[in-house]
């Protein structure tokens, strides 16, 4: 009864970790061998609001991927999309 009191409690302290660490950091989520972004993680690393990222999104046609209600950004099309709009 005890061993399966603790896996309980293992498995509580599992998921909550799961769930505090989704905030804005990296996804495990891959296509191929490239990780998956959330819009508040590219926002903090580019230093621009979250608003300004839907507006690139929208307008300017920044690569992105629609998983249910999130969106998840692949760094190597970012990478490619922001080479693209270098200037000289």
């Amino acid at each position: 009864m005890r061993a399966k009191n603790e896996a309980a409690t293992l498995g509580t302290s599992a998921n909550s970790a799961i769930k505090s660490n989704q905030g804005s950091q990296l996804f495990e989520n891959k296509i191929g061998a490239q990780k998956l972004f959330d819009k508040k993680s590219l926002a903090n690393q580019w230093g621009i609001s979250l608003r300004y990222v839907d507006k690139l999104m929208a307008i300017e046609g920044l690569p992105y991927f629609k998983i249910g209600k999130s969106v998840r950004f692949q760094s190597e099309a970012v990478s490619t999309w922001l080479l693209k709009r270098r200037m000289p």
